[in-house]
């Protein structure tokens, strides 16, 4: 990659107020940005990641796609078969996201 397309932010233990307020900081930098990639620290990517999104999100034949995971515990990243799923993700008609139980496969 590029690196001016790439902002990195940093901030003192002291100064951190939780996982929130940090997503809702990364969002309000955003400008005019094709991708936006979101990791929290502990994140780990196997090999050609970025290959493989980008064909997920070809798939999807919609450019406005958002494509999401939920990752495993860093033990078990590599057991495909323990990769948590949201189930049943629905919207109220208050705009409100309402997700299922969750499971194994």
């Amino acid at each position: 990659c590029r690196r001016d397309q790439v902002v990195i932010t940093i901030v003192p233990l002291e100064k951190a107020r939780g996982v929130m307020p940090a997503r809702f900081h990364q969002l309000s930098g955003l400008r005019d940005e094709e991708f936006c990639l979101q990791i929290d620290s502990h994140s780990a990517f196997e090999d050609d990641w970025d290959i493989i999104a980008l064909e997920d999100w070809y798939l999807t034949e919609n450019e406005m796609a958002v494509l999401t995971t939920y990752p495993n515990r860093a033990g078990d990243r590599h057991k495909q078969d323990l990769s948590p799923a949201r189930c049943s993700t629905s919207f109220s008609g208050g705009k409100q996201v309402i997700h299922g139980g969750n499971s194994a496969h």
